[in-house]
């Protein structure tokens, strides 16, 4: 038995007893996960299918991950405005600054998304940083549901951020930047 101590000081000691305890967490996880050599026949004959070429990652692992159809993207209504005439329309009812905060508010909610009109409720329009546009607008990009539109302003430019909203083009964020 001493003979066993003195060995077990020693680094062949520590592994014998590191191999010891690996190969009894082996044998403990096959008894419980009751892993077999019939279990990968299973899995290859359990009816998935693979692409050839494929990585094993692209295959379907069998979690519901939502639909299997990508949503539709937004679209427009027939004769709904395009990006440049509804970003005109909301800059000219922004620069409205004399108006009061309610009239200002009430031009600028058809052509801004309801959070958007949301966000501006109670704005003084005399705070906007702008009194005239001094160019044309100009579409900045556009995918098939969003859009930016970059407009000059005296003070600066203005950049309108705009999203398709129940078939029409609406404005949903407003950024001002010096010039």
């Amino acid at each position: 038995m001493q003979w066993i101590l003195e060995r077990l000081k020693g680094r062949l000691g520590i592994a014998v007893v590191l191999a010891s305890v690996v190969a009894i967490v082996v044998g403990i996880g096959r008894a419980v996960g009751g892993s077999n050599p019939g279990s990968a026949t299973v899995q290859a004959n359990s009816g998935i299918q693979s692409t050839p070429g494929a990585a094993p990652s692209d295959q379907d692992d069998g979690v519901d991950g939502g639909p299997s159809v990508a949503p539709p993207e937004p679209s427009l209504a027939p004769g709904a405005a395009q990006p440049l005439t509804v970003a005109n329309q909301f800059i000219r009812a922004w620069l409205r600054r004399q108006l009061s905060a309610r009239q200002w508010h009430a031009g600028l909610t058809p052509y801004a998304t309801p959070e958007l009109a949301k966000k501006l409720s109670g704005v003084d329009p005399a705070g906007v940083p702008a009194e005239r546009t001094t160019g044309e607008a100009q579409l900045i990009r556009q995918s098939a549901g969003a859009a930016a539109v970059s407009v000059p302003v005296d003070s600066g430019t203005v950049e309108l951020r705009m999203v398709v909203t129940d078939g029409e083009w609406l404005v949903d964020g407003v950024d001002w930047s010096r010039g």
